[in-house]
């Protein structure tokens, strides 16, 4: 009879099993999570590292709902390029949004901000 019982051996090779299963499972979870992090598009432009159209991206413009302003002070204040913004529907409709509610001092800021010329090095 005691030879038809699994053994604390089998157990554990079972235990250890499920524990690599798991190990698997949440590799690639992370894995997936940085493929559709890079993977997201604004507008029809994909995001890449670009960090305020991921911003966007994950925020949602339907989230924001009066916190333009903030949002886009944010990037101003972080110096973010204003380049790919101006090139953008959404992004420029959020700082439309944040313009309409910003003070004088933030209009002058976000209006200087995507003025600024992106800094293109020619080599010759």
């Amino acid at each position: 009879m005691w030879l038809h019982q699994p053994s604390s051996l089998m157990n554990l090779n079972w235990w250890d099993d499920i524990k690599n299963d798991a190990t698997k499972a949440v590799h690639w979870t992370e894995g997936a999570a940085k493929t559709v992090e890079h993977g997201v598009e604004v507008a029809g432009q994909k995001c890449g590292s670009n960090s305020i159209c991921t911003e966007i991206a994950q925020k949602g413009t339907t989230a924001l709902e009066g916190k333009e302003t903030s949002l886009v002070m944010g990037w101003v204040n972080t110096n973010k390029k204003a380049a790919w913004c101006k090139g953008n529907s959404i992004c420029m409709e959020i700082v439309q949004k944040a313009l309409s509610t910003a003070d004088t001092e933030e209009t002058k800021l976000v209006n200087e901000w995507l003025q600024k010329p992106s800094l293109i090095i020619m080599l010759i």
